[in-house]
């Protein structure tokens, strides 16, 4: 029986495995040559590889509207800040109840001509605003602040919200922005104050004060001619770039990924275009742009971003991150001659002065009579 058994599975070893086992030999190795000659494909990359919910989302923005349903616009004044000259004042009363007393008196009274002064003059400085306020009346707050939401590009997913209600988002900026026109109407100035919060209720992490100036237009007859064209749309177009830049300076200081938060050079006098006006304040320079653009911080940890002078004869009419395009200088006129040409050397050769005629030749004169002796 053992015999019988041995020889039965000789006999299927020898007809069906060995064969099985060659057959599974030669398909293994016709299956490497092949991978072999196929050339060498990268790994998928990691961000393939992942799930769709492994992915980090983007972090959320709340940028609340400011009271006004309407941006406010002014005038640039002459000086910034209107100071009024009191003189001397004699304290009449007696003892140091009424030295004080006095003095109170004294101060209410300055403040007061301070502040006259200074409505005075921000009434004539508003009054450029006559010929833009059609177009300024209908610049919302929330139409413009979320226009410029899209035009910032930031690396947050941001939404407007109402000034009191509650937003559950990663960030909260808030800003107060105030637009003035500058005195020669050739370009726009954003003054804002800026406050980036990190959480719900927490304190600010990044506050500024940050002015930003808009490039100038070009020189027109009618100073206002440009930003009225195509129904102010200059004038709207630049409103909403300043804040986009405004939103993008706040986001990168309170992130650490900008220009804002670095030492930047020595401090030194920065001159700077105003619309059409050069200007100069003390501050370092943090960053450079395109076409003399660059990023000041003046004495007050101030933010301004402004176009260098520096040799420049005419502003830009380009944004930061534009096509640099400059308006060429008008010619010089050329002045009058002066009244005195003998001291000023004509550059012209002068035609000789013609002879002039000889004198006629004098008669002789007559010797004299002989006198007697």
């Amino acid at each position: 029986m053992k015999r019988l058994a041995s020889r039965f599975m000789a006999e299927v070893m020898k007809r069906w495995w060995m064969p099985h086992c060659a057959g599974l030999a030669l398909w293994g190795a016709a299956g490497l040559a092949q991978a072999q000659d196929q050339p060498h494909l990268p790994a998928a990359p990691l961000a393939l590889q992942a799930p769709e919910a492994a992915r980090a989302p983007l972090q959320t923005l709340a940028i609340r509207l400011p009271p006004e349903s309407v941006l406010r616009f002014r005038g640039q004044s002459a000086n910034e800040k209107s100071q009024g000259n009191a003189g001397a004042m004699m304290y009449a009363a007696p003892g140091v109840a009424g030295l004080l007393a006095g003095v109170l008196a004294h101060a209410l009274i300055n403040d007061g001509v301070r502040s006259a002064q200074r409505k005075a003059e921000e009434e004539a400085a508003d009054a450029v605003l006559k010929p833009y306020r059609p177009v300024l009346d209908q610049l919302l707050c929330a139409e413009v602040l979320a226009q410029a939401i899209e035009a910032a590009q930031l690396s947050q997913q941001a939404r407007v919200v109402p000034s009191q209600e509650a937003a559950d988002a990663d960030w909260t900026l808030r800003i107060a922005p105030v637009f003035f026109m500058t005195m020669d109407q050739r370009a726009l100035l954003l003054d804002a104050e800026i406050a980036v919060e990190k959480g719900i209720g927490s304190d600010p992490v990044w506050t500024r004060r940050v002015r930003l100036m808009s490039p100038a237009t070009p020189l027109a007859a009618a100073p206002h001619s440009p930003w009225l064209d195509e129904d102010g749309r200059r004038l709207r177009r630049s409103a909403m770039t300043l804040l986009a830049r405004a939103y993008r300076l706040a986001m990168d200081g309170a992130t650490q990924a900008g220009a804002s938060n670095g030492e930047g050079g020595a401090e030194r006098t920065v001159r700077f275009w105003e619309g059409g006006t050069k200007r100069f304040e003390r501050g370092a320079v943090l960053k450079r742009d395109d076409c003399g653009w660059a990023l000041v911080r003046n004495l007050r940890g101030e933010l301004l971003s402004v176009s260098l002078v520096e040799g420049a004869g005419t502003p830009p009419l380009s944004a930061p991150g534009e096509a640099c395009v400059v308006q060429e200088a008008a010619a010089a006129p050329v002045p009058a001659a002066p009244a005195d040409t003998a001291a000023v050397p004509s550059p012209m050769p002068t035609a000789p002065a013609p002879p002039t005629a000889p004198a006629p030749p004098t008669a002789p004169t007559p010797p004299p009579a002989n006198v007697g002796v």
